[in-house]
């Protein structure tokens, strides 16, 4: 199985998903604009609005995490 070049994850279409990285606009995200600012206040909201409307500006923003993964150990509970 191959690997996306930007984000390191399994794929069988490499450069099909690292193009959609950086896509200029996610339009399904752009019903969350308001409930993202209301929820964590002006500028961390609109800090997440901009990075899930459009994936090229996090995926630039955020380019020294691009490969970093949470890795949870056998049988630890995530509820907690």
């Amino acid at each position: 199985m191959k690997r996306c070049i930007i984000c390191d994850q399994p794929t069988d279409t490499p450069i099909r998903d690292a193009l959609r990285h950086f896509r200029l606009v996610e339009w399904d995200q752009w019903r969350f604009w308001r409930g993202n600012i209301k929820t964590f206040g002006l500028w961390s909201g609109l800090k997440g609005s901009f990075t899930l409307s459009f994936p090229i500006i996090n995926t630039l923003w955020n380019w020294k995490y691009r490969k970093a993964r949470l890795v949870f150990p056998k049988g630890a509970s995530l509820d907690e």
